[in-house]
């Protein structure tokens, strides 16, 4: 169905949010009832059986067996949350998400919404990425395509200034994921370079930091204590002074009825600094450093090559964040896009442009990358032995589209068939099939012997 607008939707860790292109403009759409545009992506269930998602499901959501938090890390995998006596996997969890999402623009619009671009991290695997459009899928939507989220950020970013000539990097820090992308843009063009990042690694790390800082603090002013089930308080608490610690050099974290004491109720009463926190968190920047550093690395470009640092996601308001990514290019980040909205900005750009809404003369071309290289298992001789090898058909941060063609021989004469299996290389560096990661993608290529007055003429092969 033709329409005058373009949705796109961020689904991320912590947080998502769905935004509308129409009349040049590209704007998010709050909540109908908390009337801001970003929803908790977390899902409960409540005695009754009533599912519950975004801020509905606060109350409820850190209850064990009650609710999931950060489902995204498990896009694409096997495991399964239990809510209850029913079992979800993680795209149907993002798939309520994207519902509740959905549910938001048609009450804002007045109308159904179908045709959306969903971002996911760049350095998502091909099972987390197939995930995520059967997500879409099952709430009730066509996915257009998937973005990168840096990428879209940067488009977000580049959509507004179409005639900026410079190295960027989008440094996007969210909930669960890190990425760090590289891009140009010259002439109207935003060209993807290189993007690194890391999966596990995100504002969900920095609040298991907090905690352990506030537990390390009240056993030292109460050794030995007995400490009740206090997961919930305990992660509220450390959102609640990550957050104030960004704007204050300490902060007071206080939860009632801690802990027991001959029977007497204690407290946790402690003081949490800047710089204590930024000590416990001194290996995760590390992490965020080398990222940084294989990013550049990727495409061989020096710091002081990048003209603009773009900051994204929530993490990067973390004062210590900013002043890394500040040494590490020697230069202050800009703040030229909003780090919560940026992403879901750019997935309507994107959308916007898929369907032909931004004319070429006023748009903007974009391309892209694809983190991770691409490549199949065949039979090799090394030292004398047979052995199955990875055989690289596409590096990582090579610009898509992309085509290769490779010619490879039987391992006999009266072979009829063969497997294909693909595998992802998020390094660049595998020689094994265990170095990368199996896409769960196969194909059989079977051989077809052609026969005329009983002689053997050819042979063709199909897949």
């Amino acid at each position: 169905m033709k329409t005058n607008y373009a949705i796109g939707i961020d689904l991320g860790t912590s947080t998502s949010e769905i935004c509308i292109y129409k009349n040049n403009e590209s704007l998010p759409i709050p909540d109908p009832i908390t009337k801001i545009p970003i929803i908790p992506s977390i899902v409960a269930i409540n005695e009754r059986k009533k599912l519950l998602v975004g801020e509905a499901a606060r109350g409820t959501v850190d209850r064990p067996g009650y609710g999931v938090r950060e489902s995204k890390r498990l896009m694409g995998t096997e495991e399964v949350f239990r809510l209850q006596d029913q079992d979800y996997r993680p795209e149907e969890i993002a798939a309520l998400i994207l519902r509740k999402l959905k549910e938001n623009a048609e009450e804002a619009l007045g109308h159904p919404i179908q045709d959306v671009v969903i971002s996911v991290p760049a350095n998502f695997p091909e099972a987390a990425r197939k995930a995520t459009f059967n997500a879409g899928e099952i709430a009730g939507l066509n996915v257009l395509r998937l973005i990168n989220e840096p990428t879209a950020a940067a488009l977000a970013f580049g959509i507004k200034n179409i005639n900026s000539e410079e190295q960027i990097v989008v440094f996007d820090f969210g909930g669960g994921t890190l990425d760090v992308s590289v891009l140009e843009m010259f002439e109207g063009v935003l060209d993807v370079k290189c993007s690194f990042g890391d999966p596990l690694l995100g504002g969900k790390d920095f609040d298991e930091a907090m905690i352990s800082l506030l537990l390390k603090k009240f056993a030292a002013q109460h050794p030995g204590i007995s400490i009740h089930n206090r997961d919930t308080e305990l992660k509220e608490q450390a959102e609640k002074v990550k957050k104030i610690l960004s704007v204050e050099q300490s902060c007071d974290a206080r939860i009632p009825y801690f802990a027991t004491k001959d029977g007497k109720g204690i407290d946790l009463d402690v003081e949490i600094t800047r710089t204590e926190f930024e000590q416990a968190i001194a290996p995760l920047l590390e992490q965020a450093r080398a990222c940084i550093r294989q990013a550049l690395n990727a495409k061989k470009i020096r710091p002081s090559a990048i003209d603009r640092v773009l900051l994204v996601g929530g993490t990067t308001y973390i004062p210590a964040v900013r002043n890394m990514v500040a040494e590490m290019f020697g230069k202050e980040p800009k703040l030229d896009v909003n780090p919560d909205l940026a992403v879901g900005i750019g997935a309507c750009i994107q959308a916007a442009l898929a369907k032909g809404l931004i004319n070429e003369e006023s748009g903007i071309i974009l391309t892209d990358v694809a983190p991770f290289g691409l490549g199949i298992d065949v039979v090799s001789m090394i030292g004398g032995q047979v052995m199955l090898t990875y055989e690289p058909l596409i590096q990582p941060n090579t610009t898509i589209p992309y085509s290769v063609k490779k010619t490879y021989t039987l391992l006999h004469a009266e072979q009829q068939q063969v497997e294909v299996r693909l595998y992802q290389d998020h390094t660049g560096k595998a020689k094994l099939p265990v170095d990368a990661i199996y896409t769960e993608i196969a194909g059989q290529i079977t051989v077809i012997f052609i026969i005329n007055n009983g002689m053997k003429l050819s042979k063709h092969i199909t897949v």
